[in-house]
């Protein structure tokens, strides 16, 4: 059985591998900010929402950013399976 010291011991050694890998992480992001700096490269903030109407200009459920499943299956529709009989 282990001893408190020495779970201390283990969780002061973890505690500064994170410290040291925060601080690579911290100089990475710096890094490539400066290479390229339009680029989110923080990653505590989210990311911008995805569009999807740009890769679906014809889905009625993409260009009115419709939350429901069924507003994408319709015809055209960027989850429309093309197997359905969309009635033509």
């Amino acid at each position: 059985m282990a001893t408190i010291e020495s779970l201390l011991e283990k969780v002061n050694a973890l505690t500064s591998e994170v410290s040291a890998l925060k601080d690579q992480q911290a100089h990475l992001v710096s890094l490539l900010s400066a290479l390229k700096p339009d680029t989110n490269w923080n990653h505590d903030s989210p990311p911008p929402p995805y569009d999807h109407s740009t890769d679906y200009p014809l889905c009625q459920g993409c260009i009115g950013n419709e939350p429901g499943q069924m507003a994408h299956m319709g015809y055209m529709g960027c989850l429309n399976s093309g197997t359905q009989d969309d009635g033509l």
